[in-house]
């Protein structure tokens, strides 16, 4: 496949080779590519209630009256006694089931005509550890990243620069979800950038010759997917951000199109069904948004070039805001049930102070090992950065109309 070309008709060409993988992972979805201990492979016809165990993979997703919950099974119990089972089961509940990430569970539940598993009561959910096994890399980084932080400080910073939202504040996350900010929270292209862009400034003056830190700056960003859970916004951004640096380190010219269409071919590569994540379908949408409506509201504000800097940056961020807003507004409907129309001031606003905790949550992580001192006052900015932001959503949460629940 072609990675890096530059003229137009190799981007949507890339776009349509995007398509076909999307197509592909359809059909694995079908069973295809079904392992021999799938548990669809094991359901029996006529039985309704299953016995699962498995560890769960993120938080619970509101959906209508219930959540819903993505579960990585290692056992399956159709009746008999237990057997070992593979493939992520989706589990809908009629109660919230608390903080779920990572914990290990059995399930006593029912499978529904429209493929997913349904728990009635919370009687029939039984957390088998509080946390996974061990100390995790992210759990390690958080240690140093949580240094003089205030309870809620913890839990945004955290999730910004390592994407763990077990801190996050109940109240704080239904603010950002109802103001359209809560993809904030998400790690992105932002946060692997500024890795990349770390690794080749202390690389660049240590005097490591240009080839070497680039291939060094493409093993940091492949080191920080493990730290922050590999979801897939993560795996996107730092397929997308090693391609970037390879274009550089050849001279090549990167076209966002063809770099997103790679990266799409790489995750559904590793796992076809990760095209039914809603992380995923958010992350890939809002890009392709703003790689092909970008330029047409641009053509539309007529001079780029007139006024001061401030007003250029200004219209390119509310340009870049309104196209992911636009592109990923469908799914938001469909999935949260919610509609926002101030979540493009709100990004607008919030963005470039997100953008500030972001890179004081960095600076705080390498400087607390060396200068501990400095390290609070990193902590102390992005305090009062966080406690800005909350206050500006919070404000703009309460304008009358704000948000509609659908």
């Amino acid at each position: 496949m072609i990675l890096l070309m530059r003229d137009r008709n190799a981007a949507w060409f890339a776009a349509v080779i995007t398509l076909c993988f999307f197509l592909g992972g359809a059909r694995g979805r079908a069973g295809e590519m079904r392992p021999a201990d799938d548990y669809r492979g094991l359901l029996r016809t006529g039985r309704e209630i299953y016995l699962l165990r498995g560890r769960f993979r993120g938080e619970a997703v509101r959906r209508g009256r219930g959540y819903l919950l993505d579960m990585k099974l290692s056992a399956f119990c159709a009746g008999g006694g237990w057997q070992s089972a593979s493939g992520t089961a989706v589990v809908l509940t009629h109660f919230y089931p608390g903080h779920s990430s990572g914990r290990e569970a059995v399930l006593k539940c029912r499978y529904s005509r429209f493929k997913h598993f349904s728990l009635d009561s919370g009687r029939d959910l039984c957390f088998l550890s509080g946390e996974k096994n061990g100390v995790s890399l992210r759990d390690r980084i958080g240690g140093l990243l949580n240094y003089k932080h205030t309870p809620a400080g913890k839990g945004i910073i955290s999730a910004m620069v390592l994407g763990d939202k077990r801190g996050i504040p109940p109240l704080v996350k239904r603010t950002m979800l109802r103001t359209g900010t809560l993809h904030l929270l998400v790690v992105s292209g932002f946060n692997t950038g500024l890795v990349a862009f770390f690794a080749l400034f202390l690389l660049k003056a240590a005097r490591v010759p240009r080839k070497v830190r680039i291939l060094l700056a493409c093993c940091a960003v492949a080191a920080y997917c493990p730290a922050t859970g590999s979801a897939p916004p993560v795996f996107r951004a730092a397929v997308m951000t090693i391609l970037l640096l390879s274009a550089y380190l050849m001279r090549r010219e990167a076209v966002l199109l063809n770099l997103l269409g790679c990266a799409a071919a790489v995750l559904l590569f590793c796992d076809p069904q990760m095209l039914f994540s809603v992380s995923f379908q958010l992350s890939f949408l809002s890009v392709f948004a703003i790689a092909v409506l970008c330029p047409l509201f641009r053509a539309l504000s007529g001079n780029a070039d007139a006024g001061g800097k401030l007003l250029r940056w200004s219209r390119e961020a509310g340009i870049t805001g309104f196209s992911a807003w636009i592109g990923t507004l469908p799914f938001v409907l469909f999935y949260f049930r919610l509609f926002s129309w101030v979540a493009v001031p709100a990004n607008l606003l919030a963005a470039p102070l997100t953008s500030l905790i972001t890179i004081c949550g960095f600076c705080q992580i390498i400087s607390v090992p060396f200068l501990p001192r400095l390290a609070g006052y990193f902590a102390f900015i992005s305090d009062t950065l966080i406690t800005a932001l909350v206050s500006l959503l919070v404000f703009l949460e309460r304008f009358p109309g704000a948000w509609l629940k659908i």
